[in-house]
């Protein structure tokens, strides 16, 4: 019965399965032919509105190919490229079939056309939500093609031994690397302008807002072709001072780039909650208020991740010592020193040489950046000069570290770190020691200091230690496989006069992420060096 669900279901598979039988037998047919066929444009990072250059290519084959046809898709100014026999022609719009010919030798011909200006922006198709860890999709894509399929196609009419074959190809860019040699991508479609803003979040503390003059820097590249001449706003919420109202760029050429920075000051009553700086540029009849992501090595193809120009604003109730000197030792990178920045305090980077020699003593805290201890030849030779540092009044606060920290006693007693972890970020906080000044100045934390955490509360916790390692937090992992109270996450340790503190908490996600409890907590430790 034709009409039934089974013969429907069984006409679908059919002619999926014969849909992908004819395109191999096609692809084996081009091959055995031996047909080269292919499409380049002469820009790989294209704004909407933009004139572009597409050149198509027919490479000589065996007698009996012939090519029909060459027709462009996702461009505005042309349908068909005309074949041009043996030299490169200029064509414009025509019919697909208006030209015919032996592909005896090779066929180039070239078109100009136009980006359309609705052309959607080089993007992943789908979106990380802010209120759980999977993402939403572009109801317009395929599922799960890995990135949006290329708008920009060329697809070539052939004859092969008397067979129709028809050969699609994306329009590509080609250029050179000096480590990878020759390499493509698709069309990149851009916004007429990369905007991008300086920090990517900034903190206010409520305490002394009307005193917080804060500068952001706004980043912008010109994509469009030659010069331009721009203006750079920065726009607040209400209540909120920008200076100056907008900035001028000036720029020469394409691919060129220009800071600039804005001042901005609060309200004096601003209250705790979440706001936003968006940038924007305009000028030579094009504006835009995004920014994007060039995300390029050299296994893979480039592509770019746009994202809109702002900067997010946390104004929160926290409060630090005055005039802490903090010095950071940088492991594997992180944006930690940023964000204490941000609370007040100023920060100096220590290197090799102020920590093999310089004069620590005039820092109230040093911190030790997440895997340092495997980073860093210099730390694990002077790390002696931190110890000291800990013994004469200084406060060390030391993030995770692996396995290398266990080569030798890095820390004042005997001690390694472990694989414990608590994989689930919002899993229950136990303090161990209410009293201690890390949960009482100068912000008193309360069950609060351990909501809105993303991405697990820590991993690499202390494992077996000295007794004089005293433990501050402990918590339980709901997930199974990971079942049993875990400490070592929060532990301190006097030395001499001064305190050394290992935290396996992943501050160094939850400051950049802004979360609240994060920077009280950091607020806290660091005004240990005040004490």
């Amino acid at each position: 019965n034709a009409d039934s669900p089974d013969a429907a279901a069984a006409t679908y598979e059919i002619d999926f399965r014969l849909a992908q039988k004819e395109r191999q037998f096609q692809d084996a047919l081009i091959a055995a032919a031996g047909v080269r066929v292919d499409a380049l444009a002469n820009d790989g990072v294209v704004v909407p509105g933009q004139a572009v250059t597409v050149n198509v290519y027919a490479g000589p084959a065996q007698q009996g190919v012939a090519l029909k046809s060459v027709a462009l898709g996702g461009f505005d100014g042309a349908r068909g490229a005309p074949a041009a026999p043996a030299s490169e022609r200029a064509w414009g719009p025509a019919s697909p079939d208006a030209c015919a010919g032996a592909l005896t030798s090779a066929v180039t011909c070239k078109a100009d056309v136009t980006i359309p200006a609705n052309t959607h922006l080089s993007t992943p198709y789908w979106t990380p939500r802010t209120d759980a860890a999977r993402y939403d999709f572009d109801p317009d894509v395929p599922f799960g093609v890995p990135f949006r399929p290329s708008p920009f196609h060329a697809t070539f009419a052939l004859t092969i031994g008397g067979a129709d074959v028809t050969v699609d190809r994306v329009v590509q860019y080609r250029y050179s690397d000096i480590m990878a040699g020759e390499k493509r991508s698709q069309l990149n479609v851009s916004p007429a302008y990369n905007v991008r803003l300086d920090p990517g979040i900034l903190i206010v503390p409520v305490s002394t807002a009307s005193a917080g003059r804060k500068t952001i820097h706004v980043t912008v590249g010109n994509n469009q072709k030659g010069a331009a001449s721009v203006a750079v706003t920065l726009s607040a919420p209400d209540g909120w001072t920008v200076s100056p109202a907008s900035q001028p760029v000036q720029f020469a050429r394409e691919d060129e780039e220009t800071t600039v920075a804005f001042e901005v000051v609060p309200p004096a009553d601003v209250r705790p909650g979440d706001f936003a700086l968006h940038a924007a540029a305009s000028g030579n009849g094009a504006s835009s208020d995004l920014g994007y992501q060039v995300v390029e090595y050299p296994h893979i193809h480039r592509r770019q991740v746009v994202m809109p120009a702002a900067t997010r604003v946390k104004a929160m109730d926290v409060s630090i010592a005055p005039g802490l000197k903090v010095g950071y030792i940088m492991g594997s990178g992180d944006k930690v020193p940023d964000a204490i920045a941000q609370l007040g305090p100023s920060v100096t980077m220590v290197g090799p040489d102020l920590l093999a020699s310089g004069d620590l003593s005039q820092l109230d805290d040093i911190v030790v950046g997440v895997r340092a201890y495997e980073k860093r030849d210099d730390l694990r030779a002077h790390n002696q000069r931190l110890l000291d540092y800990a013994s004469n009044g200084g406060v060390v606060i030391v993030q995770y570290q692996r396995a290398e920290f266990n080569q030798a006693q890095y820390g004042p007693y005997p001690a390694n770190t472990s694989t414990d972890r608590i994989t689930d970020e919002n899993a229950p906080v136990k303090v161990l020691d209410p009293a201690n000044p890390i949960f009482t100045t100068p912000n008193q934390l309360g069950p609060d200091t351990w909501s809105g955490w993303v991405q697990e509360r820590g991993t690499y916790f202390m494992g077996q230690r000295d007794p004089q390692y005293v433990d501050l937090l402990s918590s339980e992992d709901p997930f199974p496989y990971n079942a049993g109270t875990r400490t070592g996450m929060l532990v301190e340790a006097h030395v001499g006069s001064g305190l050394w503190i290992y935290t396996g908490l992943g501050l160094w996600r939850q400051l950049p992420a802004g979360v609240d409890g994060a920077y009280r907590l950091m607020a806290n430790l660091l005004s240990l060096g005040k004490r």
